[in-house]
């Protein structure tokens, strides 16, 4: 277990890694949280295999226990970064997220195209403006943004699952365009544009079609 500790000593006992962790009591670091989560739950189920093999005469391999171990580990990281994933770290530094969103962005008539996500929710804000198809799409860019990065901090908190950034990003892009189509807009050079854009075409009655 000590080769999946960030900090701790490989070639050293467990004694001396628990000397290690009591003179390094470092706050608000996820490496030495690691160590921690991964000593304390290593220490547990070693205690355990001993009192079932005295008291209960039952003895399980090797493998089942570290197995035993990984996976309370696992648990115990999953509610550490449920805990420490801030929604500003989660839209605002998180290098997947912030990909996705630098990719969304060049599809937006009015956003920032060099802005953060909480530049261009301000510039939403700051910009109540009806009956503009450009701000709609807009305001449907940036919800279903944040909707899909969402569901993949979730997925792979509780389902282990992962995409990658090009399938997320694919999956925004079909969720906006499926929206556009349920739109009914007047048409304008600009709406025509935006149009183009997404692939779709007019028809007679001021709804969308995909190309």
């Amino acid at each position: 277990m000590v080769n999946m500790a960030p900090n701790l000593n490989k070639n050293g006992s467990l004694n001396d890694n628990c000397t290690i962790i009591v003179s390094n009591q470092v706050k608000n670091n996820f490496g030495w949280d690691v160590d921690k989560i991964i000593l304390a739950a290593t220490v547990y189920f070693i205690c355990q295999e001993r009192n079932w093999r005295l008291f209960k005469d039952e003895s399980r391999s090797m493998e089942v226990v570290v197995k035993s171990i990984k996976d309370c580990v696992k648990s115990k990281l999953r509610m550490l970064l449920i805990q420490s994933d801030s929604h500003e770290h989660l839209f605002f530094q998180c290098p997947f997220a912030n990909k996705i969103w630098v990719d969304m962005v060049n599809m937006a008539p009015n956003l920032n195209k060099n802005g953060s996500l909480n530049d261009n929710c301000t510039i939403i804000v700051s910009n109540q403006v009806k009956n503009n198809f450009g701000w709609a799409v807009d305001k449907i860019i940036l919800a279903a943004t944040v909707y899909f990065i969402c569901q993949e901090r979730n997925w792979r908190l509780f389902k282990d699952e992962s995409r990658s950034m090009e399938v997320v990003v694919k999956s925004i892009k079909d969720c906006v365009k499926s929206k556009l189509l349920s739109s009914k807009v007047k048409k304008s050079m600009k709406a025509q544009l935006l149009a183009d854009n997404w692939g779709l075409i007019w028809t007679s009655n001021g709804n969308f079609i995909a190309c």
